[in-house]
């Protein structure tokens, strides 16, 4: 089954959401950008907490979504300026020649499979025959087509449930699934929900997942300083993070909604950094290889697309150019 860019941009709920772009980025201008309150959006909520936005002269309008594939929807659907969102849904796009641009690597981080004790699940081979909730067109479903290929298993030999992140604990805890494959902060919540019930699965570092600012193509210009604004912030979060490690705890439990433990024990699987690197291009051309060995591509596609077109790398450049390692510069 082929699932691009999901249903039709979630139609009447973006319609609801629906923001017009500004016609131009001037400095001072206002931006709306879809994210989630995960990890993954670590330095985008530092700077809102923190007020980087605002300093550097960008109001942001916070658009907040479950999933990055949602909100590059919404980017897409012309809902909002701007997203954050993983390398599965960007290479889908890319694929499907929509005209998206791609400004910054801001995170890489490894997502987790969580399991219910008395499906006898006890190492990633026990899957087998499992139900394992999986948010289809995300890097959850790559994440465990990963996870799978890594014990020699197939998404044949399992029961892949497309369920919404939001969905997973309590489908894990109703016993609709034995598993679900997702991160935080849908991990925690269905601990939390499972109690004793539940325990992560030894899954070693099979899948390591980026975090990317992307607009479209139509916003980009070598001298726009609101998107260049919003990069600068993004760099200052991060190094926030670096330099109040504590307090940024903090912030982050508080907004994400989950104890500052949780936070603390995710961070070492996780690594905030604003760049264009080899990381990224490393991750969207095998997602492409991974599309195109299972078919999940659009008709005609036939081979890897050429992603430096994809690059946007004047704003991170004009700040740092020691951050921006590949593309045409």
């Amino acid at each position: 089954m082929l699932h691009w860019l999901s249903k039709p941009f979630a139609g009447t709920f973006l319609a609801a959401l629906c923001v017009v772009p500004i016609a131009s980025h001037a400095a001072g201008a206002e931006l709306s950008l879809a994210y989630t309150k995960d990890l993954y959006s670590s330095e985008v909520i530092i700077a809102q907490d923190q007020g980087f936005f605002t300093k550097n002269g960008v109001t942001i309008t916070p658009r907040i979504f479950t999933s990055g594939r949602l909100a590059l929807d919404a980017l897409m659907a012309g809902a909002v300026d701007l997203s954050t969102v993983a390398e599965t849904p960007i290479t889908a796009a890319v694929m499907a020649k929509r005209p998206i641009a791609i400004v910054a690597r801001i995170a890489r981080t490894i997502p987790l499979t969580l399991v219910r004790k008395d499906a006898g699940i006890n190492t990633v081979a026990d899957l087998r025959g499992k139900r394992i909730g999986v948010n289809i067109g995300s890097g959850s479903e790559v994440y465990t087509f990963n996870l799978l290929a890594s014990v020699g298993l197939k998404p044949s030999d399992v029961s892949e449930v497309n369920i919404g992140p939001e969905d997973m604990p309590g489908a894990l805890a109703s016993h609709s699934v034995d598993a679900i494959s997702t991160w935080q902060p849908f991990i925690s919540y269905a601990q939390k929900l499972g109690g004793n019930k539940v325990e992560l699965l030894p899954t070693g570092d099979v899948y390591s997942e980026t975090w990317n600012l992307v607009t479209m193509r139509k916003n980009v210009q070598p001298d726009d300083a609101a998107i260049t604004a919003v990069v600068k912030s993004l760099i200052e979060a991060e190094q926030f993070m670096k330099t109040n490690r504590d307090q940024s705890l903090d912030i982050l439990a508080k907004v994400i909604g989950v104890s500052r433990a949780t936070i603390e024990q995710s961070l070492p699987k996780s690594e905030f950094h604003v760049v264009l690197d080899a990381s990224l291009m490393s991750a969207l051309d095998g997602n492409a290889r991974w599309r195109l060995a299972t078919g999940n591509v659009p008709p005609n596609v036939t081979a890897v697309p050429d992603f430096d077109a994809a690059l946007a790398p004047h704003a991170l450049k004009s700040i740092d150019a020691a951050r921006v390692t590949i593309g045409t510069l």
